[in-house]
């Protein structure tokens, strides 16, 4: 028996915890209704950052 399998990659950022300009950039990765969060180490200012698009707008 064959079995779909779903997969989904989002980005998302989230403020600093001390005030700052810049956002933190995650990735969450969704395997089948199970989910993880994580960081990948950059920041990016909140003007560059299209909500919409999850993506820069560079």
């Amino acid at each position: 028996m064959q079995k779909n399998n779903c997969l989904t990659i989002n980005f998302f950022t989230r403020k600093h915890r001390v005030h700052s300009e810049n956002l933190i950039v995650y990735c969450r990765i969704t395997i089948d209704g199970g989910r993880t969060d994580f960081s990948i180490n950059r920041e990016i200012k909140a003007n560059l950052w299209d909500n919409n698009r999850k993506r820069p707008t560079i």
